[in-house]
C-alpha cells in the first residue's frame, strides 16, 4: 500500500478501473480511510458495469465526503455503497468497520450500528482480531459493544482502572512500540491508538508518553 500510494499525488488518488480492476476498489478504501482528502474517477469508470468496483469506490468517496464536513452526501454515499454489498458481507463488514472510524472521527452517519453489524459478523466468522477492533471503537463511540468481556481490568497501583483495549495499548507501549506499530498489532489506526494513549495518561496521571511506557514497564 506504501508503494501504491507512492506512486499517486498525495492529495489526489486516481482510479481507473477498467485497467486495475477489483483490487483497487478495495485499496480506494483503504487509502480514502487512511488520509486521502479526493479520489479522482479514471475516464473510463462509466464505461465499467461492475457492482463491486462501484461500491467500493461509493465507499471511498463517502469516507472522503465526511472528511471534507459534507456528512450528508458521506451518509447518502456510504448507504448506496453498503446497500450493493449485500453478497460480500466479508468486504461490507470490511468497509463498515473502515468508513466507522472514520465517520467517528469526523462526526457523521451512524457509526456505531455500522460497526456493531461488522463486530457481529467477524465475531461469527472468528476473526477475533478484528471482531476486537471493532469492539474497541464501539467504546470510543460511547456504545458498549454486544460480546460484553469484562470491560474493566485492574492495572494502576493508585487504583486506576483501564478498558481491555487500553490494557492491550498499555502492555505494547511498554515494549516501545510506536503508534503505527501498535495500530499493526491491534488492527486499528494510529489515530485511534492515540487517542487511546491519551485516555490513559489521563487515568493514570503520567506526563508524557515516556513515563507512561517507563511505569508500566514496572507492572
Amino acid at each position: 500500500m506504501t508503494r501504491t500510494r507512492a506512486l499517486l499525488p498525495s492529495e489526489q488518488i486516481l482510479v481507473q478501473p477498467l485497467f486495475i480492476g477489483r483490487y483497487f476498489g478495495v485499496a480506494a478504501v483503504v487509502i480514502a480511510a487512511a488520509g486521502a482528502r479526493e479520489l479522482v474517477e479514471g475516464r473510463d469508470w462509466i464505461q465499467i458495469d461492475d457492482v463491486f468496483i462501484h461500491s467500493s469506490f461509493n465507499v471511498a468517496q463517502a469516507i472522503v465526503a465526511g472528511r471534507a464536513g459534507d456528512g450528508e452526501r458521506a451518509a447518502e454515499l456510504f448507504a448506496r455503497g453498503d446497500n450493493a454489498l449485500v453478497n460480500a458481507p466479508s468486504i461490507q463488514a470490511m468497509y463498515r468497520r473502515y468508513t466507522a472510524e472514520a465517520a467517528l472521527s469526523d462526526g457523521w452517519g451512524d457509526p456505531a450500528t455500522w460497526l456493531a453489524a461488522a463486530e457481529t459478523f467477524f465475531t461469527s466468522r472468528g476473526t477475533e482480531p478484528l471482531a476486537r477492533a471493532c469492539r474497541s471503537l464501539l467504546r470510543l463511540a460511547g456504545t458498549s459493544p454486544r460480546r460484553s468481556r469484562a470491560v474493566m481490568v485492574k492495572l494502576w497501583p493508585d487504583g486506576a482502572e483501564l478498558t481491555t483495549r487500553e490494557a492491550d495499548v498499555l502492555a505494547l507501549l511498554a515494549e516501545g512500540l510506536t503508534n503505527k506499530q501498535i495500530a499493526g498489532r491491534l488492527y486499528l489506526s494510529p489515530r485511534t491508538v492515540e487517542k487511546h494513549v491519551e485516555r490513559i495518561l489521563a487515568k493514570t496521571g503520567q506526563a508524557n508518553r515516556t513515563a507512561l511506557a517507563a511505569a508500566a514497564a514496572q507492572l
